[in-house]
């Protein structure tokens, strides 16, 4: 199957390879029915598109080929994300030609979800999952994944960590201790005014900072009750 990938484009392979949406598939859209019929005719066959990494596809064709040994009427094939995921998937989505089952990350993720372009999955979630596996995943990201008119549009896939890492020079400079366990907002913000320091009315040092991309940002904001506004 990858020789004969090989010589196709991605949009050609999914064409193929694809089939119309099942209960596990995140994609609202459909695709046509493989040329090269199946084995057995009642077997579903899934488009299946995630990271593109070095490490990734490998990892991938050795957990699809213990998928396919538990469920043999049910064979996935396996595509990397696009290059420029967030508008080439739009764009394939808007076409028809998406994958059946797909990850997706950050912003533009629910924002597909809005357009309508995934599947509800609290039917088939109520049904093929049982309650110790959702109570496995945090909470809160579980509960990331709805949209506000209540419809599921995916599961997690995996749990992030984000770290706070610190200058003990300037921690030793300014005469403070250096962060640890018993740190809250409060004891945050003593400490990062501590080690801003202003030159002719501006500052020149900032005592910290946060990743700026708005997705990251929005936590902190959120978690004090606010949100962010679109202007214009």
């Amino acid at each position: 199957m990858n020789q004969y990938r090989a010589s196709l484009s991605r949009r050609e392979f999914l064409r193929i390879a694809g089939l119309t949406t099942a209960a596990i598939s995140l994609a609202a859209c459909q695709a046509e029915l493989p040329a090269e019929p199946p084995s057995n005719q009642d077997s579903v066959r899934l488009v299946y598109q995630d990271w593109r990494t070095d490490w990734f596809p490998g990892l991938a064709q050795e957990m699809l080929a213990i998928f396919h040994a538990q469920h043999p009427n049910i064979r996935v094939f396996y595509t990397p994300d696009p290059d420029n995921l967030e508008e080439a998937m739009l764009e394939e989505m808007e076409a028809g030609t998406a994958p059946d089952v797909f990850s997706g990350c950050c912003a533009f993720f629910p924002a597909w979800a809005q357009k309508g372009h995934t599947l509800d999955l609290s039917s088939y979630v109520e049904t093929g999952l049982d309650k110790s596996t959702i109570q496995d995943w945090s909470q809160a990201q579980y509960n990331y994944f709805f949209t506000t008119d209540g419809k599921q549009y995916a599961l997690p896939k995996y749990n992030g960590g984000l770290a706070l890492y610190f200058n003990k020079d300037l921690f030793d400079e300014a005469s403070l201790p250096y962060p640890d366990g018993s740190w809250n907002y409060d004891k945050y913000m003593e400490a990062m005014q501590a080690l801003t320091f202003h030159e002719a009315g501006m500052p020149g040092r900032w005592g910290s900072m946060v990743d700026v991309s708005w997705d990251r940002l929005q936590i902190h904001v959120n978690g004090w009750g606010g949100a962010f506004c679109q202007s214009g």
